[in-house]
């Protein structure tokens, strides 16, 4: 992805972040009204219920958040994308011949970190 759009993409989060945040108070105050208001009482589980969306809302604000945070990492390098893993789903380990001493095995380890290293990026341990 380009720079613009990556930036109109994290503009774009920001405005719906910013207008989410906004409306919270607002849900909050229709909810307590809804709540109060009315010719019957309402029941506690129907009350339970609708107390919980104001908290339910914030939580898609914090995940839209997230995702939006998560993509332009990923979009930089600084995070993995998904695309390494099918890169080297096919590899299969090669089969050696005899027994393989202490050093070999460093050295062989000392290779294929250093591989990943790079293929990955700085926080290829992440993938664990």
């Amino acid at each position: 992805m380009n720079k613009k759009g990556m930036l109109a993409n994290l503009i774009g989060a920001f405005i719906v972040i910013l207008i989410g945040v906004s409306l919270i108070p607002i849900i909050a105050e229709q909810i307590e009204k809804a709540r109060t208001s009315g010719t019957e009482p309402m029941s506690t589980a129907a009350s339970t219920v609708l107390g919980f969306v104001p908290l339910f809302f914030a939580l898609a604000i914090v995940g839209i958040a997230l995702m939006v945070a998560i993509s332009a990492l990923r979009n930089a390098g600084i995070l993995p994308s998904n695309d390494i893993d099918n890169e080297y789903r096919d590899i299969k380990p090669k089969r050696k011949s005899g027994k393989q001493t202490y050093l070999q095995f460093v050295q062989e380890r000392l290779a294929v970190e250093r591989e990943m290293r790079r293929a990955h990026g700085i926080f290829w341990w992440l993938r664990g």
